[in-house]
């Protein structure tokens, strides 16, 4: 079984929480391991997993004004 990763498409760096990729943080995630990540600004953030690149996805953020 192969580990995963979450890669930034974007170079996307937080000002707060750093890099948006988990290979200078926490490297390779093992098979049912997690990643969090907090966002501080509004965007859509793409990534892809750099052992499975046609596995991608993108975080949208936009603030709650309710």
């Amino acid at each position: 079984v192969v580990p995963h990763t979450v890669t930034t498409d974007n170079d996307y760096e937080d000002p707060t929480n750093g890099r948006f990729d988990t290979m200078p943080t926490i490297g390779l995630i093992p098979p049912g391991g997690t990643f969090e990540f907090t966002f501080t600004e509004d965007g859509e953030y793409s990534y892809h997993c750099e052992p499975h690149p046609w596995m991608t996805g993108k975080v949208s953020i936009q603030k709650d004004f309710s």
